[in-house]
C-alpha cells in the first residue's frame, strides 16, 4: 500500500508542491534562526566550515557552506588517471555496470541508458559505457553539499532530464537531474550524474 501511494500521481503532486515552497522558505532572510536547530538535528561538524555562522544569509546559504580547502585534500591532484570521491556522502562502488544495473535506485530500476542516454557520446558510441565502473554517492543532510569534480578534465557539456527532484526531506524523494560529461587530458569522456 506504501508504495503505491508513494508512486501515486497524487502523491508526487504534493510533494513537487511542498519542494517548490521549501525552496524559497529556505533561502529566506528569517530561515536563518533555524541553523542552530539544523546542526543540533543533524549533528553537523562545523570545523571545516569556512565561515562564521553569523555571516550566513539564509538556512540555504548555511547548506551549501563552503570548507576549508584543507578539510578536503586531494589524494593524487597531478595524476590524472586517478579519479577521487567528489563528496561527503554514503559510497557505492560498482566495478562494472553489468553489477551496478541490479540495483534499484529509490523504487526505479537503474540503466546507463537511463542515466546517459541523451549525451552526444553515448549515443555516437553506446557500447564504451558496457564496463565502465561505475559509483554511487548519496548526500545526507549533514553532508557538504557543493558541487566537485571527481577528475581532472574539461566540462564539455551537461544535459538536464528535465525530471521532478524533490527535496531530501519529503519521505519518498526522487534523485535525478541532469549529467555533467567531462573530457580527461587523455581525450576519454566521463559522465557525472
Amino acid at each position: 500500500l506504501g508504495r503505491m501511494i508513494s508512486h501515486s500521481q497524487l502523491f508526487r503532486n504534493y510533494l513537487l508542491r511542498r519542494t517548490s515552497a521549501l525552496g524559497p522558505e529556505c533561502n529566506h532572510p528569517s530561515s536563518r534562526a533555524r541553523i542552530q536547530d539544523f546542526i543540533a538535528s543533524y549533528g553537523v561538524d562545523l570545523a571545516p566550515v569556512r565561515k562564521p555562522l553569523e555571516d550566513f544569509t539564509s538556512l540555504n546559504d548555511f547548506f551549501y557552506r563552503e570548507l576549508d580547502p584543507a578539510s578536503r585534500p586531494i589524494a593524487a591532484p597531478t595524476d590524472d588517471t586517478a579519479a577521487c570521491q567528489p563528496a561527503d556522502c554514503r559510497l557505492i562502488v560498482f566495478p562494472t555496470v553489468e553489477q551496478a544495473t541490479r540495483l534499484w535506485i529509490k523504487g526505479r530500476q537503474f540503466s546507463v541508458q537511463r542515466l546517459v542516454g541523451k549525451t552526444e557520446s553515448y549515443l555516437k558510441n553506446p557500447e564504451l559505457y558496457d564496463n565502465g565502473a561505475l559509483t554511487v554517492s548519496r548526500l545526507a543532510p549533514t553532508d557538504y553539499h557543493r558541487f566537485h569534480s571527481p577528475l581532472a578534465g574539461t566540462v564539455v557539456g551537461i544535459t538536464h532530464d528535465g525530471a521532478d527532484v524533490f527535496t531530501v526531506k519529503s519521505l519518498f524523494s526522487e534523485a535525478r537531474g541532469g549529467v555533467q560529461q567531462c573530457r580527461r587530458a587523455d581525450g576519454q569522456q566521463a559522465h557525472l550524474h
